[in-house]
């Protein structure tokens, strides 16, 4: 069996280049016990940008149950989408029955149901487009508010850091204040992306909601008119 020999320089800088690249993970990650030694009156921007943290945690909560509820919503219009489907099956076995009677008044009912229907299936239809493109808008919302949770984690950190600085900590001596900047820029652009992203799906959730609307004003067109009683 062939050993293979690391020479000593050699295995020296793959150690060195080793503690590097951890050094640069953790360039940006202040140990929370550094912060005991801030006195309470230099934490000001710490605590405000913690408390933009938690919103922003709330506001991603509300966010998944959202998506939660858009899931259901389409869950209910693809059973009533196949409700519909079989209705539309029933009402031509029934035309086609009343054909073979002659009887021009019970194909007229027949027919008359028939396209009743096949509106109320097209408006099944488009309340299933509705919720998928709720269900989708949705999940971009769920991102954002992902992402400004990372922002706001990141803007903490730099707080933080500042923070420490003021102090004088010396702990801090060998971390770039740019690294800190970079990261926040980032994630505001993560979430400005995402943000444009949710404004074009929440259009394409109006456009299916009207189109969902002009769907179900067919279906009343399509019913027949109330025979007068008495």
């Amino acid at each position: 069996m062939r050993k293979w020999i690391v020479p000593a320089f050699a295995l020296g800088l793959l150690l060195v280049a080793g503690g590097c690249s951890h050094a640069n993970k953790q360039g940006t990650s202040i140990d929370q016990q550094w912060l005991a030694r801030v006195p309470p009156d230099q934490l000001g921007e710490v605590d405000q940008a913690r408390t933009a943290e938690r919103q922003a945690e709330d506001q991603l909560a509300r966010a998944e149950a959202a998506l939660t509820d858009a899931n259901n919503t389409l869950d209910v219009a693809k059973s009533e989408q196949d409700t519909a489907s079989s209705r539309v099956d029933a009402a031509e076995a029934q035309v086609k029955k009343a054909r073979d009677t002659g009887d021009a008044n019970i194909i007229q009912q027949a027919t008359a149901a028939q396209e009743q229907a096949k509106a109320a299936k097209d408006a099944a239809d488009a309340r299933v487009e509705y919720a998928e493109a709720l269900v989708k808008a949705s999940e971009t919302q769920r991102d954002m508010a992902k992402a400004q949770v990372e922002e706001r984690k990141s803007e903490v950190s730099l707080a933080e850091y500042d923070a420490l600085v003021a102090n004088g900590d010396t702990r801090v001596e060998n971390m770039n204040r740019a690294e800190f900047e970079a990261r926040v820029r980032q994630n505001q652009a993560n979430v400005a992306k995402l943000q444009d992203q949710y404004q074009q799906e929440q259009q394409e959730v109006a456009n299916a909601r009207q189109k969902w609307n002009e769907a179900k004003s067919s279906v009343q067109a399509a019913e027949p008119p109330t025979s007068p009683t008495g």
